[in-house]
């Protein structure tokens, strides 16, 4: 959910999170769950081509895209890499 700073305004979720994403290098860890985070209101992406980029993202999504496709600053060189956790069925 939005988070509320002291005065009541509603922070910036986007912009806080891409500010602790990009000087991360050269890994991002990105821990998941089971659950499906919210999806901003398109006014609360601040920057045009954000807007057009995640427009329909989850917050999730978005820190995630950002962190993998993204290159912040000159010479960044994040590494990546996905682990799946496969439920276990039982015949």
């Amino acid at each position: 959910m939005p988070v509320r700073d002291l005065s009541g305004e509603t922070a910036n979720s986007w912009e806080y999170c891409r500010q602790l994403i990009n000087p991360v290098e050269p890994l991002f860890v990105c821990i998941l769950g089971q659950r499906y985070t919210w999806v901003l209101e398109p006014q609360q992406i601040r920057d045009q081509a954000d807007r057009q980029v995640y427009g329909t993202f989850s917050i999730t999504e978005m820190e995630t895209q950002h962190a993998v496709f993204s290159n912040p600053s000159e010479g960044c060189d994040r590494t990546s890499e996905s682990v799946l956790r496969m439920e276990r069925t039982t015949a």
